[in-house]
């Protein structure tokens, strides 16, 4: 497949807390890449991309943690890269789509629990929040005023920015549209006392409220269901390599990520077509990979570089130079 690339710039920053200086200016050259130089006081003119890509295709900020496990933002309409050099993590990072918050993973990696704290890009010098959580177990309301997380002793918990921290009497796997948490008890969705779907035929071991109301589950670890208004619109058994694994679903949940386990085969990134009209399963090279928030795009960190994939097969994929741990998109 014919792949075009990125033209990007990319600034060294001096930064104080997360205060993100000037950017360098960048010029295209033959074989593009991202750059880096020393800080500048000159702003950058927003940089071209090669061809005719409209510079309004790629929208959003990506947000990851590199080889280093340096944090990088990504403005993908400005097409520029700023990477934090004064924050230390740990590589980990959660963050929801609709807002500028992030958790960041700091101290040291535990396969039990991670530490994390919680900030925002708007306010950078205020620490909103520090949780410990089980790895995977970190849900956002979907306007991102709430965080809630599971402990390492079963016990569910929740963030609200500026009200500060309270238990919960269940560990959560998603939010409702309102930001109530949703919690499962095994063959059932409650927000509250309420159900929000009829009893399923199997375990649930995930969930997922995408932001048109739908409803995806995850059924015994083998099979996906997902509703709208209650009533089953698609239904898909997961390959077998992927069965047991977490999956990350689209906005609109048609469509869910599932990263194969590192067990001596090359690590593969398989996309599931939930609702039809696309294929209903491709593999894609790659580590760890991430919805655009309009569920349009997958970016995709591959060894060296991060891909970013069109949905509609047709478009071509493009790419941006660089190494990502951990990435989230946000709007």
């Amino acid at each position: 497949m014919r792949t075009s690339t990125i033209v990007l710039v990319a600034g060294l920053v001096a930064i104080a807390g997360f205060a993100l200086a000037d950017a360098l200016r960048g010029e295209n050259h033959d074989t593009p890449a991202v750059s880096e130089s020393e800080s500048t006081t000159s702003r950058p003119a927003a940089p071209a991309f090669e061809g005719t890509l409209p510079p309004d295709l790629l929208t959003g900020r990506l947000v990851f943690t590199d080889s280093n496990c340096d944090l990088g933002v990504a403005d993908l309409a400005r097409a520029v890269v700023v990477h934090v050099r004064d924050v230390e993590t740990n590589c980990a990072l959660s963050a929801p789509v609709r807002s500028r918050r992030i958790a960041y993973g700091f101290g040291p990696l535990g396969r039990e629990t991670l530490s994390y704290r919680v900030t925002d890009f708007s306010r950078p010098e205020q620490t909103q929040g520090v949780l410990r959580a089980q790895p995977g177990s970190i849900v956002w309301s979907h306007d991102g005023a709430r965080v809630a997380w599971c402990s390492l002793a079963g016990r569910g918990y929740e963030l609200e920015i500026g009200a500060g921290k309270r238990p919960l009497a269940f560990c959560p796997v998603a939010y409702t549209r309102k930001g109530e948490p949703v919690r499962s008890d095994g063959r059932r969705l409650l927000a509250g006392s309420r159900a929000l779907i009829p009893p399923s035929p199997g375990r649930i071991t995930a969930a997922s409220i995408g932001v048109d109301r739908s409803l995806a589950v995850v059924l015994d670890g083998e099979r996906i269901v997902v509703m709208q208004q209650g009533v089953r619109i698609a239904e898909i058994r997961i390959p077998t390599r992927v069965r047991n694994v977490v999956p990350t679903f689209s906005p609109d949940n048609c469509g869910a990520i599932l990263l194969t386990p590192h067990r001596g085969q090359p690590p593969r990134v398989i996309v599931l077509d939930l609702c039809g009209g696309h294929d209903p399963v491709r593999h894609l090279p790659g580590l760890r990979a991430v919805w655009s928030p309009d569920g349009r795009w997958l970016a995709v960190a591959e060894e060296r570089t991060i891909v970013f994939y069109p949905l509609d097969e047709r478009g071509f994929p493009f790419r941006l130079p660089g190494t990502a741990n951990q990435l989230v998109w946000q709007r």
